[in-house]
């Protein structure tokens, strides 16, 4: 386990890279190895291995399946009609 907690070995997470194009793209990959001071290997795409500062890491997205879109009904038609919606 690392010292943060959260990430460990096995762990599935999103990485942004630190190149200046790929900042803003979150990419899923697996922790390989804590390599201390804060800082990762992580397997990403194909067999593509980076290390990177623990700031670049979040965990994975949940994953769930939507069963009612009661709430988001309610929600759009509040928003479209106002108060007042039951």
């Amino acid at each position: 386990m690392s010292e943060m907690g959260i990430l460990w070995i096995g762990k599935k997470v999103e990485i942004t890279l630190e190149e200046e194009i790929l900042r803003d793209v979150w990419f899923p990959a697996t922790v390989v190895e804590d390599l201390g001071n804060s800082r990762f290997l992580v397997e990403y795409t194909e067999l593509q291995r980076v290390s990177i500062d623990h700031r670049h890491i979040l965990p994975s997205t949940p994953q769930f399946t939507v069963t009612s879109f009661g709430l988001l009904k309610k929600w759009m038609l509040f928003m479209i009609l106002g108060s007042g919606v039951e």
